[in-house]
């Protein structure tokens, strides 16, 4: 468990990190606070409820991000998105990456480049995993929601836990739906679209994916 002071030490570090995004990204002569924005940011992720969609998950996304940050396009564009693809999290809801997106272009607006603003709304959408990616940055934040699919088989474990919490729904309902999911991630040629999470990640993603389905087929 996180002891306060390292948790304090993590959001300092956040929201610093939010901050300069957020100033980099601005209209130039722009000079909106984005206090308000940080704010609003931190306190969703820091909802109750969340388990796994949290400041860690964020940071754990950052992370990943900055190491493959030389091979994407438009790195702030994908940074902002991953701020925001979670901010919302409803249990149950089925468009709570939709809401994310907008919550970000109500914040945005009049702050932000419009082709800036689509951009990253764009990003946060296609982490729903519904859909193939269209562009190479598409391709980079999905890879990086999923990179912790390939984390060792205790953090994977501990991580599917969470969500299974966080969900609030029944353990015939959840199992279901997250086979459904895994059984959609494993029929694909490749669960990550970039060769750079390809190589670090495939194999023990589908180590870790086809280990947990034995689990949940048994619970079942």
């Amino acid at each position: 468990m996180t002891s306060d002071s390292n948790y304090d030490s993590l959001i300092q570090i956040l929201e610093s990190r939010f901050v300069d995004v957020w100033k980099r990204s601005l209209l130039s002569g722009q000079k909106t606070s984005c206090v308000q924005a940080w704010l609003e940011l931190s306190q969703h992720y820091r909802e109750s409820h969340r388990l796994y969609h949290t400041l860690h998950h964020i940071d754990f996304c950052l992370r990943e991000f900055d190491n493959a940050k030389f091979l994407i396009n438009a790195p702030d564009t994908v940074e902002m998105a991953i701020w925001y693809h979670d901010i919302i999290n409803t249990p149950q809801a089925r468009d709570n990456e939709h809401q994310s997106q907008l919550l970000f272009e109500r914040l945005a607006e009049n702050n932000f480049d419009p082709q800036f603003v689509e951009t990253v709304s764009k990003l946060i959408m296609i982490t729903t995993h519904r859909q193939t990616p269209n562009t190479h940055d598409e391709q980079y934040i999905c890879d990086i929601d999923l990179s912790s699919m390939g984390a060792p088989w205790e953090k994977f474990v501990s991580d599917s836990n969470d969500l299974r919490a966080e969900s609030e729904t029944s353990v015939e309902e959840y199992t279901i739906g997250k086979l459904k999911f895994f059984h959609a991630l494993l029929e694909r040629p490749r669960i990550f679209y970039s060769d750079y999470f390809y190589c670090r990640y495939e194999s023990s993603a589908r180590r870790n994916i086809q280990r947990y389905m034995s689990i949940l087929n048994q619970d079942g």
